[in-house]
């Protein structure tokens, strides 16, 4: 049972690792396209201090928690 538990500890940690690195692939992408610190949702700068604490980001703060912004009539 405890090599059970190691071996799925360790494909938890191998997928965890794949997931990070097709998540900076897609972000050097978006470097190479010119769309990196731009939300895919609606296209705005995502907010430089977001970036720097979270450089993978790909949504600004109001798409990424949900909230749309709405602008003044």
């Amino acid at each position: 049972d405890g090599l059970e538990g190691e071996e799925e500890a360790h494909r938890s940690a191998v997928d965890a690792v794949d997931e990070l690195l097709d998540e900076v692939e897609l972000a050097l992408a978006r470097l190479d396209d010119g769309t990196y610190g731009r939300c895919e949702t609606c296209g705005s700068p995502i907010d430089d201090t977001e970036l720097a604490a979270l450089p993978l980001a790909r949504a600004c703060r109001p798409c990424s928690s949900g909230v749309l912004a709405l602008e003044d009539a």
